[in-house]
């Protein structure tokens, strides 16, 4: 399945908000790595919608710093075509 691609669904999201996302975010990129084209930068409480990748790769980086404690996120992971559908 080499060319099948990869999606995100995210089932909770409640992280520490900042207009910027600069305490605690998660990231997600679309590829190997965090060279890879931003599919966006994400935090607060709204769930972000579903992501979809262009390859059959994509890197999360989540980022925490010690000032606020929140749940956090759960996501879905998703690959193949149904993803795209």
């Amino acid at each position: 399945m080499q060319d099948s691609k990869v999606g995100l669904s995210f089932v909770t999201f409640d992280m520490e908000y900042h207009d910027k996302c600069l305490y605690d975010y998660l990231q997600v990129f679309d590829g190997p790595d965090d060279k890879s084209p931003s599919l966006g930068r994400f935090c607060g409480k709204t769930s972000p919608k579903d992501l979809k990748g262009n390859s059959n790769k994509l890197t999360i980086r989540f980022v925490a710093d010690e000032s606020i404690n929140k749940p956090g996120f759960s996501l879905n992971f998703v690959s193949g075509k149904k993803c795209h559908e």
